[in-house]
């Protein structure tokens, strides 16, 4: 399988889940993907709906390879609050800024292949509902120590 296939094959697995668990698709950056909940619409368990798209997405690219390996995600998810809009004159692009999205790209880059590691925020909001193990703090560049768990299912 080609790299364009395969990653044409991921995001379209990325946008079905979206619309599945009312996700946003905010915008890809080469291989990466970053996506919301509880944007453009607010929703209380907008936790869950990512936590559900982040597990489903990497049961979906476990069934494919490249070069005869599967496909691993590094998956980070924070949550908090974000300024979101639209910018640009001629090309306009909808976009997130803020900390939240800072230390969940940072989550996403400590990450070790085929896991899913969220924030203690985000756990906080998941609750009981999703099995996770702790993990012990970690010296995120720019943020400083950040206490994380990993989302197992």
């Amino acid at each position: 399988m080609t790299t364009l296939a395969i990653l044409n094959y991921f995001f379209k697995a990325a946008d079905r889940l979206s619309e599945r668990y009312g996700c946003e698709k905010i915008k890809t950056i080469g291989d990466c993907v970053m996506v919301v909940a509880g944007l453009p619409t607010a929703r209380s368990d907008h936790a869950e709906a990512l936590a559900h798209y982040a597990l489903e997405l990497r049961k979906a690219v476990k069934r494919e390879r490249f070069a005869g390996e599967p496909l691993r995600l590094r998956i980070g998810i924070h949550s908090g609050p974000i300024v979101a809009g639209v910018i640009g004159k001629r090309r306009f692009a909808y976009d997130l800024w803020g900390e939240t999205v800072n230390l969940a790209a940072r989550i996403q880059t400590s990450v070790e292949p085929d896991e899913i590691r969220i924030s203690d925020a985000t756990h906080q909001l998941l609750g009981p509902k999703f099995a996770c193990d702790p993990l012990e703090e970690t010296e995120l560049r720019g943020t400083g120590r950040v206490r994380m768990w990993r989302l197992l299912a």
